[in-house]
């Protein structure tokens, strides 16, 4: 199934598409997110300045991020 989804997704963003992924267990978000972002980053130089996400992957400049509940005091 996660195979389908990434390729559907994959697809999609390769022609121009936005696209969203819902999961429900958070260790399959985990799976597909990690999944998206080596992908993005296929062939290019580690991004200096990852920060470490709270379920273990990492994000930097370039990356998506989608949040569930946002805390608008937080600064960026």
């Amino acid at each position: 199934m996660t195979e389908d989804v990434f390729g559907a997704w994959s697809a999609d963003r390769a022609g121009g598409r936005d696209a969203v992924i819902h999961a429900p267990p958070r260790d399959l978000v985990a799976e597909l997110n990690q999944r998206a972002r080596d992908h993005r980053l296929q062939g290019a130089p580690r991004p200096a300045g990852e920060v470490a996400l709270s379920d273990g992957n990492h994000a930097s400049v370039g990356d998506v991020v989608i949040t569930r509940r946002n805390d608008r005091r937080l600064q960026t």
